[in-house]
């Protein structure tokens, strides 16, 4: 039988193509172990690293007794998030204080809860060892809520441990009504499902990367999706520009395109609605013999703008009048922040804008410290 000479031919293409494809697979692995450089296990996530989850009312919850991951600020490894019984950060309370203890609840959103750090380096927790013996303080905050949602928790689980003292940290989106977030979504999308449920694939850096780069589209289009439908996150192409930093006019515009976020606070009718939900949370805890104070968290771009313009910290000035004329005492972080990083230029105190590096949280901590010595807040010397 006579063999077609061509046959040899074709395996032999064969081979040099699945030796090529060979190659360049490892030759692709070789480069994003050189380039990429980051833990292949920090960059997988999945639906059982989440801490929280939205109920059937919109309300995001952290889910209690559950322990969670992010990825670091610096996206160098993960964060932990102990969550304990009553759907706080942190080692577990007993709901019957000890005696001679002196309770503090922080209420907050991811800035107060810490997003993407390490619990010992968040404010709370710094604050926490600084007091020292005869003090505990439960932090109570969680990501993408506003008053509403602090109100509940208040309700429903910060006043079972009998907070002697109940502060809030307020930030500029705190009036916008209960929401999703968008990272939620990238869960269910059909790549980054399958990669999940692939433990060899966490095993490759390429593969890593390639996960990591289709997440970021999954993201980036979400957002857009989200943007074309509410404008939420309009203000993010401004502010990566950086005009606002200089330039009082591109400030104000900045704050318009985000009038559905953080330039909410600028709205005169919705600043006062805060304001009367806040005197309610005052209240409320003053019900149970708790103090009431507020500490106002300001977002990047009010920090390292040196346009001048009275817009700049109108929310802060306005919110701290109304507080103030109802006898809650209010911490403006913009007036400590503002010349703290003119005095430290080369401290990085944001990684986004409105969380906080380690360092920022190291500022912000003290600043807390001194205001709640100089109240006389604490019931006993700190």
């Amino acid at each position: 039988m006579r063999q077609n000479p061509r046959t040899p031919r074709r395996s032999q293409a064969l081979l040099l193509v699945l030796a090529g494809t060979v190659l360049a697979l490892g030759l692709g692995e070789a480069l994003c172990r050189w380039s990429f450089r980051k833990d292949v296990a920090a960059l997988a996530f999945s639906e059982s690293d989440l801490f929280y989850y939205t109920d059937r009312e919109g309300f995001r919850r952290n889910i209690p007794n559950r322990t969670g991951y992010e990825r670091l600020w610096n996206d160098h490894g993960r964060a932990e998030f102990r969550i304990n019984s009553l759907g706080f950060r942190g080692p577990d309370l007993r709901l019957e204080k000890p005696a001679g203890t002196f309770r503090i609840l922080f209420l907050g959103d991811s800035i107060t809860l810490g997003g993407r750090l390490p619990e010992d380096v968040i404010w709370v927790s710094r604050v926490a060892r600084a007091l020292g013996p005869g003090y505990e303080a439960a932090n109570a905050g969680a990501s993408d809520v506003g008053l509403v949602e602090e109100e509940r928790t208040l309700r429903e689980a910060g006043l079972k441990i009998a907070p002697d003292l109940v502060v809030l940290g307020w930030y500029l989106n705190d009036g916008r009504p209960p929401v999703g977030f968008p990272d939620e979504v990238v869960f269910r999308h059909p790549v980054i499902r399958w990669f999940n449920r692939q433990a060899w694939l966490r095993k490759s850096h390429l593969a890593a990367f390639i996960y990591e780069k289709t997440r970021q589209t999954v993201v980036r289009r979400q957002l857009r999706l989200m943007d074309a439908s509410n404008h939420r996150f309009e203000w993010a192409g401004d502010y990566m520009a950086g005009r606002w930093a200089a330039d009082p006019a591109a400030f104000e515009s900045l704050v318009r395109k985000a009038r559905f976020d953080w330039g909410d606070a600028w709205d005169e009718r919705s600043l006062a609605g805060m304001a009367d939900r806040i005197v309610g949370l005052r209240d409320l805890a003053a019900g149970r013999g708790a103090r009431f104070a507020v500490v106002m968290l300001p977002v990047h771009a009010q920090v390292y703008t040196g346009a001048a313009s009275p817009l700049t910290d109108l929310p802060q000035r306005r919110l701290g009048e109304r507080l103030r004329q109802a006898g809650i005492p209010v911490l403006d972080l913009l007036a400590h922040l503002r010349p703290h990083v003119r005095t430290h230029p080369s401290e990085k105190v944001f990684y986004d804008q409105c969380h906080y590096t380690p360092d920022g949280n190291g500022v912000v901590a003290d600043a807390i410290l001194r205001f709640l010595r100089q109240e006389r807040l604490l019931g006993k010397a700190g």
